[in-house]
C-alpha cells in the first residue's frame, strides 16, 4: 500500500462529519444530453496535426467503448474503437464503460499508449465505501466547491442508486510518462480530499458511461488547467501525515541493509512478478537497474528476464498486448550501459504501489560522482538544509560533505533558488567570504512534492 493510499484510509470514515458539516448548495446542474457531455469532454481531440521535417502528419487519437460478457466461463472485454464524436454518440448506448483520456493506439488502452489527457474523473462509491454518504448531485457539487474552490465540470448518475463520477475538464496533456505521473499525482489527492476511490486514479481507468441524468455546473468553455490542482500539493494536513509517515520510514532504516532484505522487499517482489498497472518497458527497465545497481551478472539477469519474467509480462488476464524480447533486450541493454547509477526509488513505488524508501547506488559511481539522479541530488540537499539551516559553508565544502560534484550542485542549488525552493545568504566578514548559509522556503511542502511526482 502506498503511503497516500493509507492517508485516504486513514481519512476516510472521518469525512461524513466533515463534508456534511459543510452543506450549503448554492448552485443547481443544469441536465444535459450526452452529446453535449462527450463534446465537452473530447472537444477537437480525435486528430492532431505535427509538423515533420516540413512535412504535416495527421495521428489519430481513439476512445474505447468497453462491456464484459461472459464467454465459456470467461468474462471477455468486448471493445468498439472510436476515432469521432459522432462514433461515441452512436454507439454508447450499447456499452457500459468507456475512457475520458485517449490512447493512440486501437487495440490498446495501456498506460504507455496514453496520448491525450482531458480531465479529471473521480468515482464516488458513496453506497459502498463504508461512509454512509447520501448526497444529491447538487450536494456533493457544492462540497467539491468547499474544498476546492473549484465546481466540476459535470457529475452524472451511475448504474448505483445514489453513486456518482465527476469530471474536471482540463486543457490537454500529452500522454508522456512524466505527465501521467503528473496526473496520478493530483487524482490521488483529489480523492484524498474528497472521499472518492481512490483505486479509479489510474490514468487509463474505465468509467461508467451515463445511463442517468447528466448535470453540468461548470461551462465547458471554462476549462481549467493543471496548475489550477497544483495547490493540492500544498494541503498542510496531508503534507504532515505524509511527511510523518516518511520520517517513520526514516527511523526505521537499518544501515548496513543487506542485499536479501532489499530482494524480499514488498516493491522489488511486485516488480519480480510484474505486478504492476501497464508501463513494463519501465518496470523491465528500473528492475534490470536494480540488479545491476547489486553488481549482478548481466548473463544471469538476461536469464530471468527472458524466462520467468517474459511469461509474467506476457499474462493475457492482465495484458491485453505482448511485451516482446526485443524489447527486454533493449532495457537490458540501457540499464547495464554504464550510463546510470542505480534505480530510482520514486519509479519503484510508482510502478508498484509499494513503499521503496532506499536509494541504491553502485558503489564506484557514488565515490566517482560520475552520475546522480536529480531528485537523489535534491534530496540529500534539502536534509542536510533542514538540519544545519545555520550552518555557513562554502559549496566546494558542501558538495564534498554531500559526495556530489561541485558543477551538479551549483546547477542545481541556481535552479532551486529559482525556482523558489530555498534562499541563499553569502556571509562576509569585511572583504572577506566565508560561504553561504542556506533556508528551505515551506520545506515540508517540498520534500513531499519531490517525492511524490518529480
Amino acid at each position: 500500500m502506498s503511503l497516500l493510499q493509507l492517508i485516504h484510509q486513514e481519512r476516510l470514515p472521518h469525512i461524513k462529519d466533515y463534508q456534511t458539516s459543510l452543506f450549503d448548495p448554492q448552485k443547481y446542474g443544469i441536465k444535459v444530453q450526452d452529446v453535449h457531455f462527450y463534446q465537452a469532454i473530447f472537444r477537437n481531440n480525435f486528430s492532431v496535426t505535427k509538423s515533420y521535417k516540413n512535412t504535416d502528419t495527421v495521428f489519430l487519437n481513439f476512445v474505447h467503448l468497453v462491456k464484459f460478457k461472459e464467454i465459456k466461463n470467461e468474462e471477455k472485454e468486448i471493445k468498439f474503437v472510436c476515432d469521432s464524436l459522432k462514433k461515441i454518440v452512436e454507439n454508447a448506448g450499447h456499452y457500459e464503460y468507456f475512457t475520458t483520456n485517449q490512447v493512440n493506439s486501437p487495440k490498446y488502452r495501456m498506460k504507455e499508449n496514453l496520448s491525450s489527457l482531458n480531465g479529471f474523473v473521480l468515482d464516488f462509491d458513496l453506497q459502498k465505501d463504508g461512509t454512509d454518504r447520501n448526497y444529491t448531485a447538487d450536494e456533493l457539487a457544492y462540497i467539491i466547491f468547499n474544498e476546492l474552490d473549484l465546481y466540476p465540470h459535470f457529475i452524472w448518475e451511475t448504474k448505483t442508486e445514489g453513486n456518482y463520477q465527476c469530471i474536471f475538464l482540463i486543457n490537454q496533456l500529452s500522454g508522456l510518462n512524466k505527465y501521467v505521473m503528473l496526473f496520478e499525482s493530483i487524482a490521488k489527492r483529489l480523492s484524498i480530499v474528497l472521499g472518492s476511490d481512490f483505486a479509479a486514479t489510474v490514468a487509463n481507468k474505465l468509467f461508467r458511461i451515463p445511463k442517468k441524468n447528466i448535470f453540468e455546473y461548470e461551462s465547458s468553455n471554462q476549462v481549467y488547467d493543471v496548475d489550477d490542482f497544483k495547490n493540492l500539493f500544498e494541503h498542510e494536513e496531508i503534507n504532515a501525515r505524509l511527511y510523518q509517515l516518511q520520517e517513520e520510514q526514516k527511523s526505521g532504516e537499518v544501515i548496513n541493509f543487506t542485499e536479501m532484505q532489499l530482494l524480499n522487499s514488498p516493491a522489488i517482489k511486485a516488480l519480480e512478478a510484474c505486478e504492476i498497472n501497464d508501463l513494463r518497458n519501465h518496470a523491465c527497465f528500473t528492475l534490470a537497474l536494480f540488479y545491476y545497481s547489486l553488481g549482478k551478472d548481466k548473463e544471469d539477469v538476461e536469464n530471468f528476464f527472458m524466462t520467468s519474467w517474459y511469461e509474467r509480462a506476457n499474462d493475457k488476464s492482465k495484458f491485453s498486448k505482448r511485451f516482446t524480447k526485443a524489447e527486454i533486450r533493449s532495457c537490458l541493454k540501457s540499464a547495464f550501459s554504464g550510463r546510470y547509477a542505480g534505480a530510482s526509488k520514486e519509479w519503484i513505488e510508482s510502478l508498484t504501489g509499494h513503499p521503496f524508501a532506499f536509494s541504491v547506488y553502485r558503489s564506484t559511481y557514488i565515490s566517482q560522482n560520475v552520475y546522480m539522479k536529480k531528485t537523489e541530488l535534491r534530496t540529500r540537499l534539502i536534509d542536510w538544509i533542514r538540519e544545519n539551516s545555520d550552518t555557513i559553508v562554502s559549496q566546494s565544502n558542501l558538495a564534498e560533505i554531500l559526495d556530489v560534484s561541485l558543477r551538479s550542485l551549483k546547477r542545481n542549488l541556481t535552479e532551486m533558488e529559482n525556482e523558489g525552493v530555498l534562499t541563499v545568504e553569502t556571509v562576509f566578514q569585511g572583504q572577506k567570504r566565508l560561504g553561504s548559509k542556506y533556508s528551505l522556503m515551506e520545506q515540508k511542502k517540498i520534500q513531499c512534492v519531490l517525492r511524490e511526482y518529480v
